[in-house]
């Protein structure tokens, strides 16, 4: 069974990955950006800049929970980010090649 399930990994990238992955991104990105906002608070001397402390410790909470997510789906699935990286390099690299084939034809 775990030739199977390394098999199946080694050949598809696995979408619940890409989404656990894409959540934690999400996660990450609030909780930074609730940050910066509260470090501007205090650099311009608002007095109730505390107001992100609560806000922030939220943000903290998804992104951890989202990684262990995305942490534990890797590791009971069999799965890896080497994958999904590579899968969206050969995404860039078709996104990015030049219409070579359609130049010149309307």
């Amino acid at each position: 069974m775990k030739s199977e399930r390394s098999e199946r990994s080694k050949n598809s990238v696995c979408s619940d990955a890409i989404r656990l992955l894409d959540l934690y991104s999400e996660a990450a990105s609030q909780s930074l950006i609730l940050q910066q906002a509260q470090f501007q608070a205090v650099v311009a001397d608002d007095a109730e800049s505390n107001r992100f402390d609560l806000l922030i410790h939220a943000a903290n909470e998804r992104k951890q929970n989202a990684k262990y997510l995305y942490l534990n789906h890797l590791h009971n699935h069999g799965c890896s980010y080497e994958q999904l990286r590579n899968a969206s390099k050969d995404l860039n690299a078709v996104v990015d090649a030049p219409l070579t084939k359609t130049a010149g034809k309307v």
